[in-house]
């Protein structure tokens, strides 16, 4: 019984990763038209409810590991600030995650007006 417990087990693992990639970048501002990259968060949310979440370094660059699926990407920055508090950014889109395949470039973008 306890070999059939574990054989189990291992059949109920997650689903097969893929890699969401990109990039949590300032778009406005005094630099109209060019992203600035940030640092920050990016969280990816999926169709499921899963939350997955990255810290993202001064190069403003991610890689998230996550199951295949649909996922909403956004993201916060402490440089980037609306009347004191952390400014809101997103994908603008969904993103699909294929098992073993990385993403298109994934813009994660905070609007400066």
């Amino acid at each position: 019984p306890f070999a059939a417990l574990l054989a189990l087990a291992g059949c109920a693992s997650t689903a097969a990763p893929g890699t969401i990639a990109g990039t949590l970048a300032a778009v406005g501002g005094p630099a109209a038209g060019s992203q600035v990259p940030l640092p920050g968060h990016v969280v990816a949310v999926a169709s499921t409810g899963a939350r997955f979440a990255v810290t993202v370094g001064k190069n403003g660059r991610f890689s998230l590991v996550v199951p295949a699926g649909m996922y909403y990407l956004t993201g916060d920055s402490p440089v980037v600030r609306s009347d004191g508090a952390d400014m809101r950014c997103s994908a603008g889109h969904t993103v699909r995650v294929t098992v073993g395949q990385v993403s298109r470039r994934v813009a994660v973008v905070c609007p400066i007006r």
